[in-house]
């Protein structure tokens, strides 16, 4: 009777019951304890913020905060382990591949585990689903306006490319072992600060 009682009244059970706001509460306060938790390098700490957020998830298991933040302490506790398909890293790849699915933002961890763990054939297939560059939101938005809104958005779009640029170009001296030992490394990496200050 709950169920048709709440879709009666177009609320939900939680809100039927005024449970909203306490879930609301506990949700909050888990993820603030993990914050502080995920600031430690401490074993004891990590292995408490897994365990507290297990429970948090025992008791709202579709939270996808709450499952974000265990992915994360997983992902970071799993760096302490000496073998790549340790089941830390596991666990954090199942939950970052759930919440992906509705979070874009969480990709990157995602592929950043792939790559540690050795499964590079994920990390391009799942780069592959992801959209071009020309069809991000700062770079579509830029499009629409022709007002001050329209500024706004076209900057925001601009310092979105040089940064997602200048993170490109860094990654790129750094695993390329000549332009890493040299001059030609540094020429280009004062290019690009060059072009920030002309931008900015």
């Amino acid at each position: 009777m709950i169920p048709a009682i709440a879709n009666y009244l177009h609320i939900t059970i939680d809100e039927l019951f005024s449970y909203n706001n306490v879930r609301e509460e506990k949700i909050n306060e888990r993820v603030v304890k993990a914050n502080k938790l995920l600031l430690s390098d401490d074993e004891k700490d990590l292995m408490d913020c897994i365990n507290m957020l297990r429970e948090g998830l025992e008791e709202f298991p579709s939270e996808k905060e709450l499952q974000y933040y265990l992915a994360h302490a997983l992902n970071k506790r799993g760096t302490k382990e000496s073998d790549k398909a340790n089941a830390f890293w596991q666990e954090a790849v199942s939950l970052y591949e759930n919440i992906s699915r509705d979070h874009s933002n969480v990709v990157c961890s995602l592929l950043s585990l792939y790559s540690q763990m050795g499964e590079y054939e994920k990390a391009e297939n799942r780069a592959m689903k992801q959209p071009p560059i020309q069809e991000c939101k700062e770079v579509l938005l830029a499009s629409v306006f022709n007002d001050k809104k329209g500024e706004l958005y076209r900057g925001e779009a601009i310092l979105s490319l040089l940064h997602t640029l200048s993170v490109s170009l860094e990654n790129a001296i750094a695993k390329n072992g000549v332009l890493s030992q040299n001059q030609d490394g540094i020429d280009i990496i004062c290019l690009l600060r060059e072009l920030y200050e002309k931008l900015l």
